[in-house]
């Protein structure tokens, strides 16, 4: 988890699951997806793809 990278780094040690649950309980949901996953991409790039083979 980003957070909990940032944290670490300022000496704060606190597990992934506490995060999650602060955050939880304050309203505050995953970030959302910003690309497509990896099926997603190769289905839309399987022409060139083949094109190369």
């Amino acid at each position: 988890m980003r957070i909990r990278g940032e944290l670490v780094k300022l000496g704060v040690r606190v597990s992934a699951t506490t995060i999650a649950t602060v955050l939880r309980r304050a309203g505050i949901g995953p970030a959302p997806r910003r690309g497509p996953t990896w099926r997603e991409f190769l289905h839309q790039q399987a022409a060139g793809i083949f094109a190369c083979d």
